[in-house]
Parts: structure tokens; C-alpha cells; sequence
């Protein structure tokens, strides 16, 4: 978990990274890994929390609320080094970048923050901020 340094409540990153996404179509995405976990999800939205290796991200942000505790989700696909929001474009993607270069790996990239009512704005631009941050990290860790 990172904490930014004037002491604000923390950023969780999650990424799952995928050698062959053909065997694994069906992966598990942040809609379903929440409401099944009883999370209700209140509104989702798009973000671009910047660039990886040249391309803008497009993100899909949304709000989850549980037992009075809220968090904000932040996530995007990866097909090889391109990221996705939607995961059908996602998945074409993935089926056309195989077929062209025979690359079938690819990634699920999401960042999470706990916040009070009221300070969605400021859990945003938290997840938002680090996930620009996060970019080198990822850049390191992913293949080319």
C-alpha cells in the first residue's frame, strides 16, 4: 500500500499480469470481482490517468460502497503494451495483436482508495495522481 507523504489514506495497486490471455477469456473484471464480494457499485466513469509508452490510458473509474465504507476503483486492460478501458475492445485487441505479431500476453492494471462521503473528488485525483506515478514502475515491470 502507498501513502502519500502528507499522510492521506492509501492507494492499493493491483496488477495481473496474463502470458496467454487466449486461455483466459474469461478473466475477472472489477464489476464482478466487487459485486461479488457484496459491494455495491454506485456510478462508473472513464479517467486518463496519463500515458504508457506513448499511448493515453484510457481507465474506467468507479465508486463501491459496503457496510457505510466507500472506495474508489481505478483500472484499465493491457493487451501486450496497449492499454484498453472497455474489456470487449479489449479482447479484439488481444485476438488481433496475436494474429499480427503472435504476442497473447496482457495485463489487468487497477488502483483502490478508501474515502469518506463527500471526498470522491479527492479520492480521485489520489488514485489519479499515483497511477501517473505508478507509470514507470509498470513500464519496468511489463514486457515490451
Amino acid at each position: 500500500m502507498y501513502r502519500h507523504h502528507e499522510g492521506g489514506e492509501g492507494v492499493i495497486v493491483y496488477v495481473a499480469f496474463y502470458g496467454d490471455l487466449a486461455r483466459i477469456l474469461e478473466m475477472h473484471t472489477p464489476e464482478r470481482c466487487y459485486a461479488g464480494q457484496g459491494w455495491r457499485i454506485l456510478p462508473i466513469g472513464d479517467s486518463s490517468p496519463g500515458m504508457f509508452r506513448g499511448k493515453s490510458i484510457p481507465a474506467t473509474v468507479m465508486l463501491v460502497e459496503k457496510a457505510g465504507k466507500r472506495r474508489l476503483v481505478l483500472w484499465w486492460y493491457m493487451a501486450g503494451a496497449r492499454p484498453f478501458r472497455n474489456r470487449i475492445r479489449y479482447v479484439y485487441a488481444m485476438l488481433a495483436m496475436s494474429t499480427l505479431t503472435g504476442r497473447t500476453d496482457g495485463a489487468l492494471v487497477r488502483f483502490e482508495t478508501p474515502f469518506q462521503n463527500g471526498q470522491e473528488e479527492v479520492a480521485r485525483k489520489r488514485v489519479e495522481n499515483f497511477a501517473k506515478d505508478f507509470q514507470a514502475q509498470l513500464d519496468k515491470a511489463l514486457p515490451q
